[in-house]
C-alpha cells in the first residue's frame, strides 16, 4: 500500500500534491463545463472551478481542452536516461548484455 498525502482545495476538492489529472479527470470537469453552458447559457472559469471543486487553474485547462476540440496532456515523468536508452535498447537487450 502506498501512502499519499492529500490536500484540499479551496473549492472543496481533494487532490494529491504532485500527481497530475488524467484524461478521464479532465473529460469530467469538461462534462460538467457542457451541463453549465446548457443550463446557465455561460459558465467562467470560477464558476466551473467551484462547480467541479477543482482549481481555478485546472478549469481554465479544461476549458482550453473544450474550446481546442481535443486533450493534449504532457508526458509525465522524466525522459528515458541510461545504459542503452538512447539507442532504443529494450529489458531484453540489457539481459543480452549483462550474460556477456
Amino acid at each position: 500500500m502506498t501512502k499519499h498525502k492529500f490536500a484540499i482545495n479551496q473549492n472543496g476538492g481533494i487532490f494529491v500534491n504532485g500527481q497530475a489529472f488524467d484524461v478521464a479527470d479532465y473529460t469530467e470537469i469538461m462534462v460538467q463545463y457542457h451541463q453549465l453552458v446548457e443550463r446557465e447559457g455561460c459558465c467562467t472559469v470560477r464558476r466551473l472551478a467551484s462547480v467541479a471543486a477543482v482549481s481555478v487553474g485546472t478549469a481554465k485547462k479544461a476549458i482550453s481542452f473544450v474550446n481546442d476540440g481535443k486533450i493534449v496532456m504532457k508526458p509525465n515523468g522524466r525522459p528515458k536516461t541510461g545504459l542503452g536508452s538512447s539507442y532504443g535498447f529494450d529489458e531484453e537487450d540489457h539481459m543480452c548484455i549483462y550474460e556477456l
